[in-house]
């Protein structure tokens, strides 16, 4: 008996419509798996691409922080001098330190907190030393000048720990 005989007509458009059907889900289940696929590359691009814009945003906030630092430090010394209020020598004073504070601050939004706390320490002590220079208090200048001095040694080692930190990280994932 050779194939198709005994079958009739409706029989026969069954099975081809079978057959078609079997090859339809066959081919949806494949544009599923192909969507699936896509969207799984897709997302890890996208993570991957967040992780170097986040280490991006990183990278430039430490290095304001530490421009502003070093700034800010070229007008410290033992002995400050004091400074008119409303002069340009003043002036330049506090832009320098409020480039601090928001270097700070930037730290803070990116929860980089290590760096967070080594920075306010910084500002922190900037600060009490200038008020204190202006006040031609020159021991406890001189005091805050030595906390001013080793709270700029730790920052940079600080710094560079929180970038190894974020690699380390983007490296376990």
């Amino acid at each position: 008996m050779a194939l198709g005989e005994g079958l009739t007509q409706g029989q026969a458009t069954i099975i081809a419509a079978a057959i078609a059907l079997g090859a339809a889900t066959i081919a949806f289940l494949g544009i599923l798996v192909k969507a699936r696929s896509d969207r799984a590359l897709h997302q890890a691009t996208l993570a991957e691409d967040r992780a170097v814009q986040h280490r991006q945003q990183v990278t430039e906030a430490l290095l304001f922080a530490l421009e502003a630092m070093n700034r800010a430090a070229e007008l410290v010394s033992s002995s400050n001098p004091i400074v008119e209020r409303g002069s340009d020598a003043y002036r330049d004073r506090d832009s320098r330190y409020y480039a601090c504070v928001s270097a700070t601050l930037k730290l803070q939004v990116l929860g980089l907190e290590d760096a967070y706390t080594a920075m306010t320490e910084f500002t922190g002590w900037l600060g009490v030393h200038w008020v204190l220079a202006d006040m031609a208090d020159a021991t406890s200048s001189r005091d805050t000048f030595g906390k001013i001095v080793r709270a700029k040694e730790s920052l940079s080692q600080t710094f560079s720990s929180t970038l190894a930190q974020l690699d380390r990280r983007a490296m376990q994932r």
